[in-house]
């Protein structure tokens, strides 16, 4: 059923959350300018950057003590087969929008409570909910048509849509 909503504490966590996800959005935006296809417009993302790619570190040299352990544990045949690059450390447009985002989430919220932590998946859940799909699905263009949106406060058409279609359809002869 659920259970009311501290509104420091949901506006502690809004407010977290679209910073995380302002922050992933300025780490794609520097992708694309640096493999020529974004705007030219500089912004900020320096802190993320570092943490990004202090954990793309952190993950590929966790994969090389594992290949390294997985080769010590193999036969002479396995040994000798080739071994696959590492991924590079470079962040660039090959990386889901997702693995962006849930990467600074990681590291903004490791502090939360379990309630600000479940109140921080619900703000995801929403977004994925509204996108149609889970954010590690998406590619760094994701929210190019944000532009675009409608501003303002949300707002509900009490007798539904259609009465919005049928004021439009008023004087006009469809058939």
């Amino acid at each position: 059923m659920g259970w009311p909503i501290d509104y420091e504490e949901d506006r502690k966590v809004s407010d977290r959350f679209n910073f995380v996800l302002g922050e992933s959005q300025k780490v794609c935006a520097f992708v694309a300018r640096q493999e020529g296809y974004g705007e030219d417009e500089e912004e900020d993302c320096e802190e993320s950057l570092k943490i990004l790619e202090r954990e793309m570190k952190e993950n590929r040299e966790q994969k090389q003590e594992n290949d390294e352990s997985e080769t010590k544990q193999s036969t002479p045949e396995e040994t000798n087969k080739t071994q696959p690059a590492t991924t590079t450390s470079k962040i660039n447009s090959k990386i889901a929008f997702g693995d962006i985002f849930s990467t600074l989430t990681k590291h903004y919220t490791s502090t939360y409570t379990p309630s600000e932590q479940l109140l921080y998946s619900w703000h995801t859940s929403n977004l994925e909910m509204s996108c149609g799909t889970t954010l590690d699905q998406l590619g760094q263009n994701w929210n190019e048509d944000e532009p675009f949106g409608f501003g303002g406060k949300h707002v509900i058409v009490k007798q539904g849509f259609s009465e919005l279609i049928q004021g439009l359809e008023d004087g006009l002869s469809v058939g």
